[in-house]
């Protein structure tokens, strides 16, 4: 997956979707090796490789092993999917979209055409008949 592809946050929204506060984040950033990237804004972070950090730091610190990192395993492969799907799903509807405003675009110029046509076609007509 290329660089441009991957979904970069903020610090901020990170703490918001694993449910702690940005002093957690950073002290995860301190103390832990939290994956990010350093781009001249800040810091930011891919969310699946964090996502992917933050299962097995869990399980780590857990100390319970083996069935609870199964669970995660199969748990981060079901987001992965769903982002996947996401990103299809979106690319889809860019797609339909796309294809609603060439079709409104081509039925826009079909009624011109008959209207064109309907007046140009009873100018062309004799009166008495």
């Amino acid at each position: 997956m290329s660089q441009s592809s991957q979904e970069l946050i903020t610090e901020i929204e990170l703490a918001e979707r694993l449910g702690v506060s940005t002093r957690q984040v950073r002290n995860y950033l301190k103390n832990d090796s939290l994956p990010h990237i350093g781009d001249g804004r800040g810091r930011r972070f891919e969310w699946l490789k964090v996502l992917e950090w933050y299962l097995l730091y869990r399980v780590a610190i857990s100390g319970t092993g083996g069935n609870q990192r199964d669970v995660l395993a199969e748990k981060l492969a079901e987001i992965r999917n769903s982002a996947a799907s996401r990103a299809e799903a979106l690319a889809a509807d860019t797609h339909r979209r796309i294809l609603q405003r060439e079709t409104a675009g081509l039925k826009l110029q079909m009624e011109e055409l008959r209207r064109v046509r309907g007046v140009g076609s009873r100018r062309l007509r004799p009166r008495g008949r």
